[in-house]
């Protein structure tokens, strides 16, 4: 089932490494996920997931490269 997730903020940095031979395509995509919020860490760990498998785009760059993605949790200031 499906659930809405409401946070704070959210931060991603995309980092990676292009091959130098031809084509140029990307060796690895890295996503380092920043989540500012009090919500359920699992439940925002499963919505990267499901993400990871129903977006056609990380489909489609994973097709060519290693993707790989890590979630950081932060707690709201008061």
């Amino acid at each position: 089932m499906l659930k809405k997730i409401s946070v704070d903020k959210i931060e991603i940095v995309v980092t990676g490494e292009k091959r130098i031979e031809t084509p140029p395509t990307l060796k690895w995509v890295h996503l380092a996920i920043a989540v500012t919020s009090d919500v359920n860490e699992n439940q925002v760990i499963k919505s990267v997931e499901l993400a990871s498998k129903y977006c056609s785009i990380h489909e489609t760059i994973s097709k060519v490269t290693v993707m790989s993605h890590e979630v950081r949790f932060i707690k709201p200031e008061a």
